[in-house]
């Protein structure tokens, strides 16, 4: 700490505290105090008190400084200022309080002024050093008291730090000062009455010195063999720096090195490796060496490590070496891990291993085997070189897995196994262990085999064993070989459990049981029998689920119901047998009903008490109505016949006649039968045209013909005079060899077997005027076509006779148009050279114009020409190959044996998912009028092939399926039902189907399904044509063109799916539908109708397309139906409404 000096003049400063000494109001404190400027004040409350104030020199140098005195000041003034002072002269002062006539004395201070003249003089500094100033001065001239005190104040210039000290000298020693620094400094006198002034200050520089140690040492950039240090000039600045010099210590050997550097960094280079070094620093100036730095510790980074010394093999097993060795010398660093390798062969294919430690044990060896082993150390630096090879073998091992092991021989109740011995073994083979168990269990048996072969033996059937098998050497069992899954064969089944009925009805039965404790294999179905006892003959069904439900049951009547669980090894025991007796139900269709009068117009009916009856019947419900005709009557009777009346005659009239019990009413007996013939009315829409010699009468047939077949008698009169009368079974007639420009009245009536009927009002027509050139012309024509009909008939005759008259193969092209997409169909047999004539050539194709009298000729003669053309379709039926539907694991998918899909031209299905399955269903492709594949002509789905019929509707982008057939007919189910009831949802494979609606109209029903694959959906149409009978066709084509015009209106107009078309076996009705679609589609931008070629077309697709000949016979009558819409009627020149009697 710094010495210093203060020299001054003082002034005194009093401070009185002033006691109350008697009673009264004034305050018990007050203050008083004065300034060199002979101010004095004083400080309290009372408002009302005065003061006397008196000062007295203490030694008074002249008259005129002795007293000072000042009183009655009020009290709010609280301050009195004496101006008259005398320089170098100390005042007494005494302050009197005056309050309520009461006086309280203060006691005395003192106080003085300053001597203007008291300045030391002559100040100079005598001495410096760089830690000390010696400063030397002068009395003032004009001092009066000889003892006098100076303050010397000693400033630094450049951290403005002040120094103050007092001496009663005229000199002064300043020490513990800072080395090369400058100071200011200024000295003034003062006394104990008087403080003279400053001098003015002079400046001094200590010298140079010692400097300190340098500061923010650091170091940095730490090598293997460097260290860079950095720091700062030494702290305070005590003269310029000159040199520094570094010290570095090796602290394991303690070797030391100083190193003379001019700058505040260097590098130390030539170290040692991972080497811990202290370094420190000091600096020079002038006046020599300053003190060292704080030492500071640096490790150098480790280097690249040298050769392993000796390696060790402590230890060998058949599959394993373990190793020890030392470390690296000399040390350059903590080793950070060791590479071991090994190989087989040396310098080739290496397996390498990083340890941390100083030993390992190389593992997973191969016994019996030489091994070529090499280490190397690592440090931070890197690798060091490879140790020398070491040559290790390992010793006897255990033997590896037997291989290829398999299942040679499988029973229901054992598994032969063989294997093939292991590679390599490792050593003499004493034994093979074979274990095995329940897939997915621990292992729960084991056997011992000499030789590589063993039968594990009572075993569960069809049941999956899981097999392995070792080897043993005189080290022990090697390893498991590989596991084998074998099932063992199927078994027959226990007896099915807890068998017992869930419901009971009048015709009903349905039971439920659940599976056999030992199913031995997959249930393939479950066989349910029963029979009426006693005695009855047993019937059977199966089915895949554990309930079922018995129908088609007698009411009031006991059954024995057994159940059997079969699978593909045959059929299991029984269950025990349930007696059930069925309980009062409704009674069935009443007996043998039957007419026993017909007339005309009325009809009775008989029939017989329903068999079995579960009860006394109430009452008989007889309806009977014309089929499509609004009107039916319903009649209650309690007999058992019934008389209708009010028939038309030759009509065709379905009767139903319902038996009712208590338990409501039964089936309907039904019966169509036909009234008797009877005369028809008279013919309709009498027309007639001219010419000069003949009149070509047309009608329309009697609205009520009343009989199968008619004649019409046709009479013309001239006058009154009848001139002739003939019968024709056509409705036109021709009369010739009339008379020109005359009129004749006409009449024409039909008649039927049960005689004529009612004559057509006259009809007046009148003969044109002749032309005279027209005889002749008409008579060369006919005579021309005579000799043309002769002509053919020689020569058909003489063609007839050498036998050369062939049949042709070769057909005039279809009409409607034929896809590309699907493979050429070829014909089985080469075409024929075309004929001059043959009797066998294909049909001729008619158009509009001609359709009706087409089909008329074909209906001659009990229908011949449809027989001939439908015989001729049979005999050029396409067989092509059906490979894919003949192969065993498709055979249970075809319906019926011949009805099979040709390879060509069937629907094949994609995998769904990672499933495999068969791509076969009995579906064809059939090509259409618009589309290459317009259609898929299936037959209905088998219990077996629901989930493929979903997925090809799924998968064809199906959007509408058309459906011809009954679930049931004739008692016989001819299509398994593929769809939920309405509201329902079904799943069929991957497949969801839901229900949306259900729709009957008349003689269809639309259903809307929803059906969805994952998150995928979409809504399938499915129209359901129900008035199709058992057998043959529908009776008039108006229903069915309908329902096909329905199906149109819903088929998507742009990028449709094929229209999926089923019946029972996917060919007869279906191929009749298509074929009226595919017509219907093609007139209405074409003329030609070539129905004989269309199904032949299609049976190029699917065998046996429209499948008997009144369906190729209702084809044509559709085709008609649908011209008569088409073409409008010629105006006739006479009609019935304009020229008749009145």
């Amino acid at each position: 700490m710094a010495a210093f000096a203060y020299v001054s003049a003082l002034v005194l400063i009093g401070f009185i505290q002033v006691e109350n000494s008697a009673a009264g109001d004034c305050k018990d404190y007050w203050y008083v105090s004065a300034d060199e400027d002979g101010r004095v004040r004083w400080f309290g409350d009372d408002r009302d008190a005065v003061v006397d104030i008196r000062l007295e020199t203490a030694g008074a140098l002249s008259p005129e400084c002795s007293v000072l005195n000042k009183s009655g000041t009020p009290f709010s003034e609280r301050e009195v200022h004496f101006k008259s002072f005398c320089p170098n002269t100390e005042y007494h002062g005494n302050v009197t309080l005056i309050c309520d006539r009461n006086e309280i004395s203060s006691r005395i201070m003192k106080f003085g002024g300053r001597h203007a003249g008291l300045i030391p003089e002559n100040v100079q500094v005598i001495k410096t050093t760089n830690t000390s100033i010696i400063l030397q001065w002068k009395e003032p001239t004009s001092l009066i008291d000889s003892k006098v005190t100076y303050s010397v104040e000693l400033v630094d210039t450049s951290s403005e730090t002040t120094y103050v000290q007092n001496t009663s000298d005229v000199f002064l020693h300043f020490q513990n000062l800072i080395p090369y620094t400058l100071y200011s400094v200024r000295v003034r006198a003062f006394t104990s009455d008087v403080e003279g002034n400053w001098t003015k200050p002079i400046t001094v520089r200590t010298d140079v010195g010692v400097p300190s140690a340098p500061t923010n040492v650091t170091i940095s950039s730490v090598t293997n063999v460097s260290i860079n240090i950095e720091w700062n000039e030494p702290q305070p600045f005590t003269g310029p720096i000159l040199s520094y010099s570094i010290k570095k210590t090796n602290t394991v050997t303690q070797l030391s090195e100083v190193i003379p550097v001019q700058t505040t960094s260097y590098s130390i280079t030539g170290l040692s490796p991972y080497t811990n070094y202290s370094v420190k620093v000091r600096a020079f100036t002038s006046v020599g060496p300053g003190p060292w730095s704080d030492v500071y510790y640096s490790l150098t980074r480790a280097g690249i490590p040298f050769r392993l010394g000796k390696i060790k093999v402590q230890n060998t097993t058949n599959t394993s070496i373990y190793l020890e060795w030392e470390a690296p010398e000399p040390f350059v660093g903590p080793v950070l891990w060791y590479t071991i390798r090994w190989s087989k062969e040396q310098n080739s294919d290496w397996k390498y291993f990083n340890a941390t430690e100083q030993s390992y044990s190389i593992e997973d060896l191969e016994p019996y085997t030489l091994y070529y082993v090499e280490i190397r150390a690592n440090t931070e630096a890197g690798p060091g070189p490879w140790s020398s090879a070491l040559e290790v073998k390992t010793d006897i091992g255990y033997p590896t897995a037997p291989v290829n092991l398999t299942a040679t021989e499988v029973t229901a109740t054992s598994i032969k196994l063989s294997w093939m011995e292991p590679e390599p073994i490792n050593g003499p083979l004493l034994d093979y262990f074979i274990r095995w168990g329940l897939q997915n269990d621990n292992y729960v048996k084991y056997g011992k085999a000499k030789e590589n072969m063993y039968i594990a033996s009572q075993l569960n059937p069809f049941t999956e064993y899981t097999f392995q098998v070792a080897a043993e050497t005189a080290a022990g069992i090697g390893q498991w070989s590989s596991e084998v899954n074998v099932r063992t064969k199927v078994a027959m089944p226990s007896q099915p459990r807890n068998l017992t009925h869930t419901n009971v009805t009048s015709t009903t039965i349905s039971i439920e049981w659940t599976e056999p404790e030992n199913p031995n294999g997959p249930i393939l179905w479950y066989v349910v029998q029963w029979n009426k006892i006693p005695g009855e003959q047993m019937s059977e069904n199966t089915t895949k689920s554990t309930h079922y439900k018995i129908s088609g049951l007698d009411p009031y009547a006991d059954y024995s119901v057994r159940v059997y669980a079969e699978t593909e090894a045959g059929r299991g025991p029984e269950a025990d047998a349930l007696k059930i007796r069925t309980a009062v139900g409704i009674p069935n269709a009443p007996a043998d009903l039957h007419p026993v009068e017909i007339a005309a117009t009325n009809l009775t009916l008989i029939w017989s008490v329903p068999v079995p009856v579960p009860g006394p019947v109430i009452e008989y419900s007889v309806s009977w109505g014309i089929e499509g005709i609004q009107g039916i009557s319903r009649i209650p009777t309690s007999d058992t016949r019934y008389n209708a009346v009010g028939l038309r005659p030759y009509t065709e009239y379905f009767f139903e006649v319902t038996a009712r019990t208590e338990a409501g009413s039964g089936p309907a007996a039904k019966l169509v039968e036909r009234t008797k013939e009877s005369t028809p009315s008279q013919p309709r829409d009498l027309r007639a045209k001219v010419t000069h010699y003949s009149i070509l009468l047309q009608w329309v047939i009697p609205e009520h013909p009343n009989g199968p077949t008619l004649l019409y008698v046709v009479r013309w009169e001239e006058g009154n005079v009848q001139l002739g009368s003939k019968e024709t079974n056509g409705t036109s007639f021709k009369i010739e060899g009339l008379k020109d420009f005359t009129n004749y009245s006409l009449q024409v009536c039909a008649q039927s077997v049960a005689g004529r009927g009612q004559w057509t009002n006259v009809l007046y027509a009148r003969t044109s005027k002749k032309d005279k050139t027209s005889a002749l012309t008409w008579g060369l024509a006919a005579g021309l076509s005579v000799l043309c009909i002769i002509l053919i008939v020689i020569a058909i005759l003489i063609i007839k006779k050498k036998g050369l008259l062939k049949s042709s193969n070769n057909s005039k092209s279809v009409r409607v148009p034929k896809p590309t997409s699907l493979p050429e169909i070829k014909r089985l047999d080469p075409p024929l050279p075309l004929q001059v004539l043959s009797i066998e050539s294909e049909p001729e194709v008619p158009t509009v114009a001609n359709f009706e009298s087409h089909v008329n000729i074909l209906m001659r003669h009990g229908r011949l020409g449809f027989a001939r053309e439908f015989e001729k379709l049979n005999k050029n039926n396409p067989q092509l190959p059906c490979t894919a539907a003949k192969m065993n694991e498709n055979l249970t998918k075809n319906r019926w044996v011949k009805i099979l899909p040709f390879d060509h031209s069937r629907v094949k299905l994609l995998p769904l998912g990672d499933e495999t399955r068969s791509d076969f269903i009995n579906a064809s492709y059939i090509p259409g009028n618009s589309y290459m594949l317009e259609y898929i002509a299936s037959q209905g789905p088998l219990p077996n092939t629901l989930d493929d019929f979903w997925t090809m509707v799924w998968q064809q982008s199906v959007s509408v399926i058309v459906m011809l057939t009954q679930c049931v007919e004739r008692a016989k189910r001819t299509c398994e039902k593929y769809w939920p009831s309405s509201g329902e949802t079904g799943r069929y494979g991957y497949i969801q189907v839901h229900t949306l609606s259900e729709s009957i109209l008349g003689s269809y029903v639309i259903r809307i399904f929803q059906i969805q694959n994952n998150s995928h959906s979409r809504h399938i149409v499915q129209m359901h044509f129900v008035n199709w009978p058992v057998s043959g066709c529908p009776r008039s084509p108006d229903d069915f063109l309908n329902f096909a015009r329905a199906i149109r209106d819903r088929v998507p107009s742009s990028k449709p799916g094929p229209i999926l078309v089923h019946c029972s076996a996917g060919v007869g009705r279906t191929g009749t539908y298509i074929a009226v679609d595919r017509i219907a589609q093609h007139l209405q931008h074409s003329q030609d109708i070539d129905v004989y070629g269309t199904v032949l077309e299609m049976r190029k697709y699917r065998t046996n397309m429209v499948q008997t000949e009144d369906q190729y016979i209702f084809i044509h009558s559709c085709i008609q139906q649908l011209i008569q819409g088409m073409i409008q009627p010629q105006e006739d020149v006479y009609e019935t409404g304009i020229y008749s009697n009145a």
